[in-house]
């Protein structure tokens, strides 16, 4: 009543009588838009509706342009490349829309010359990425998820955690090399921790760079052995590469290891696409990992 007499108009949730307007479950999809009501006759109707329709939408819109390519923000290095190719193709099948890579250069990858806990620590492999898809400059972005700090900004969420083949840490050896390592390359707190409990014997030095660069650093002779994630060697191709694969019991994987997260703001369009590449399976067991790192006030 008081609304009334100062001219605002009024819904009540209450009643189907007096109303001055409803409202409307509204679903989008990129530029298109739509907006379904029952005249307030049943909201849960309107509500059952709107889901069926957001479902059945990205199959109902396969051969319909959306106007522009989704984008999707990538770091630039060969491996995220080639992570964010393969999301885009299954994105691609899945709904049908065409897939635009915008590679970013990252905080991550500029500093190679010191560890990263001397640069900043946390999410430095994915801020970038953030900033473009809350600039409005990407739609959606393809992470390693073991470089996620331990929550999403505000508005963004993983829509698809997928593609895990292997979760686990592998040593890689210089070609040639008989004996056992003396020098051993990584700059992982996590991984010289329990390293030094497998190789007692031997130095374990920094390093920093692709996967590309460290391999070539290896085979030039600056190190006896590397210890990498199997996952981002076998997405490469160069799993032959792979002297031996660490269990959990010699070596703890980073929470999320070998797994793609895909990031997108949790109420558009974009993330009901996204979503239909979910795995399940990989979702439950890495927010588990997640959960339990979060416990001890770790991160990525």
């Amino acid at each position: 009543q008081t609304a009334r007499r100062l001219g605002i108009p009024v819904n009540r949730a209450d009643s189907r009588q007096g109303n001055d307007f409803v409202f409307p479950a509204v679903v989008r999809l990129g530029s298109d838009v739509a907006a379904l009501s029952t005249s307030s006759l049943s909201p849960a109707r309107t509500a059952k509706l709107a889901a069926r329709l957001r479902a059945a939408w990205p199959q109902m819109c396969r051969d319909v342009p959306l106007g522009r390519p989704l984008r999707l923000a990538s770091r630039e290095s060969e491996l995220a490349m080639a992570q964010s190719r393969l999301v885009a193709e299954r994105l691609h099948e899945a709904t049908g829309f065409d897939v635009e890579i915008i590679p970013f250069r990252t905080r991550g990858d500029a500093v190679a010359d010191r560890r990263l806990e001397s640069a900043g620590g946390k999410g430095l492999f994915v801020k970038e990425l953030e900033r473009a898809i809350l600039s409005g400059q990407a739609d959606l972005a393809v992470h390693s998820l073991k470089d996620m700090p331990s929550s999403c900004p505000d508005g963004l969420a993983f829509a698809a955690l997928m593609d895990r083949q292997t979760a686990f840490d592998c040593l890689v050896l210089r070609p040639g090399l008989t004996g056992r390592p003396v020098r051993i390359g990584t700059s992982s707190a996590r991984r010289i921790a329990q390293g030094r409990a497998l190789f007692s014997d031997a130095q374990f030095v920094p390093l920093r760079g692709n996967l590309r660069t460290r391999l070539s650093k290896l085979d030039g002779g600056e190190f006896d052995a590397l210890i990498l994630a199997e996952a981002g060697l076998r997405r490469l191709g160069l799993q032959e590469r792979v002297s031996r694969v660490f269990s959990p019991d010699q070596m703890i994987p980073s929470a999320g290891q070998g797994t793609l997260a895909v990031q997108c703001p949790f109420d558009g369009p974009v993330f009901d696409l996204v979503s239909q590449l979910d795995e399940p399976a990989v979702r439950t067991c890495c927010l588990a990992e997640r959960a339990f790192i979060d416990r001890l006030n770790g991160g990525c």
